[in-house]
């Protein structure tokens, strides 16, 4: 589906631009002019929708565009046509063309590879808003007349200039220095990732890894990474795994080469060799979350590591330990329980919540956990769960707020001083704290 709206409004917009500048040929300033002018139609219609899809702006798509297609049209589609046509006839005299054909395209696939991680070659975007769209509907819809009603061909190039400075201010709005927003996300099979958004910048992913195969790919490419980079996320300041499973390491090696993780902890040490090579190539700062004592501090926030002191929490460098992360911020700490983890030795967990308010997120729902609530509610204000609906009493006459990620998708929870709010993936709104 994507893909025919990128070929739909990329052969839409540059109709209407050969409708508004017709396109010449000859001599070769014009033929230049001609491929700039295709591309920036191209990438200015679908724009919106690549920014909505990979929440990138590729800033040197008209220099490559002036290289990869001429190599293209000229080389790769001529060749492929001769060797597919020799083929018919011989094999033997059709495999050096052939082979030649593959060396151009990894030729090409390389150099696409080395543009991309020349700095400032992409940058990345948040998605698009309704302003956006409607801005981009009455340039085209301007564009589209200029020829028909001459007293209407102003309308062009103010519609233009209001999307391009719109666009310019969508891409550089910085969301810094405002609220905390903390996003759990459903990434299937009862388990969710933690995305949290400081005020002071700071970007904080927790189990980011989770990697199970699904009718659209990895979640991280379809969920975690695509979420991210629709706020505009290029840094992850720490990608913390609770978990050293393989689903988990194979998500987390995708991450660090979408995003520039500065560290990255993980628990136990018991890592595969592609994620120690990437750990060392891109000098990332590993730490083993079981051997953190004090508090990470991030300017007004603080992350702390709380090990279980039940029995069973055997301490094994090599071996995932029972832990829990808590967030404060201000006056309120978020609560983590490892994904997958045993919501049994919940209340094992030393200094769990000794602020006024607390938000909870535990994977899995039992009667221990709504005991333990029961003692903690004067401090609680959420539960997050993967697996229960409506609401759960505690106490006589406190009910305390319950959200099923895996019924909602995604919640969003907003901490600006003491307001604390929230928004589900379905548009549902309401305040946890005013």
């Amino acid at each position: 589906q994507l893909s025919f709206q990128l070929s739909f409004s990329s052969v839409l917009s540059i109709l209407l631009v050969d409708k508004a500048v017709p396109f010449t040929f000859h001599p070769l300033r014009n033929k230049l002019w001609t491929l700039v002018k295709t591309t920036l139609a191209a990438g200015i219609v679908t724009f919106p929708l690549v920014s909505g899809a990979f929440g990138v702006l590729p800033l040197l798509s008209v220099p490559a565009n002036l290289i990869v297609i001429p190599f293209v049209n000229f080389l790769i589609v001529p060749l492929s046509l001769i060797s597919f046509s020799l083929f018919q006839i011989s094999e033997p005299l059709a495999n050096p063309l052939l082979q030649l054909n593959v060396f151009l395209a990894g030729l090409l696939i390389n150099g696409v590879h080395m543009t991309l991680k020349i700095p400032y070659s992409w940058i990345a975007v948040p998605g698009p808003g309704i302003l956006t769209w409607i801005l981009l509907g009455l340039t085209l819809a301007s564009l589209a007349v200029r020829n028909t009603y001459p007293k209407l061909r102003p309308a062009f190039p103010m519609a233009f200039v209001l999307f391009l400075l719109w666009t310019a201010y969508s891409v550089t709005w910085n969301t810094g220095g405002r609220a905390t927003m903390t996003t759990i996300l459903d990434v299937g099979c009862n388990k969710s990732s933690v995305f949290i958004s400081l005020p002071d910048g700071q970007n904080i992913l927790i189990d980011g890894g989770y990697s199970p195969r699904a009718e659209s790919g990895y979640t991280e490419k379809t969920i975690v990474s695509n979420y991210m980079a629709s706020l505009g996320v290029e840094t992850l300041d720490y990608l913390i795994l609770t978990s050293t499973d393989r689903d988990h390491l194979e998500g987390a090696g995708f991450i660090m080469s979408r995003f520039e993780v500065k560290n990255i902890l993980t628990n136990g040490d018991k890592l595969n060799s592609d994620i120690w090579e990437t750990i060392y190539a891109k000098k990332i700062n590993w730490q083993n979350l079981i051997n953190i004592y004090r508090p990470i501090t991030t300017g007004s926030s603080s992350l702390e590591i709380l090990p279980s002191q039940a029995p069973e929490a055997i301490r094994d460098s090599s071996m995932p330990l029972p832990i829990a992360i808590k967030m404060s911020v201000g006056n309120t700490s978020y609560i983590i329980l490892e994904s997958g983890g045993n919501n049994n030795a919940l209340f094992n967990y030393k200094d769990m919540c000794k602020v006024r308010r607390c938000i909870y997120y535990l994977p899995l729902m039992n009667r221990v956990v709504t005991d333990y609530l029961m003692r903690m509610s004067p401090s609680a204000l959420a539960l997050i769960v993967n697996d229960l609906r409506g609401e759960v009493t505690i106490g006589a006459d406190t009910a305390l707020p319950v959200f099923d990620i895996g019924e909602k998708g995604a919640l969003m929870i907003y901490q600006d001083g003491d307001r604390i709010r929230y928004e589900t993936s379905e548009g549902e709104k309401g305040a946890l704290w005013d």
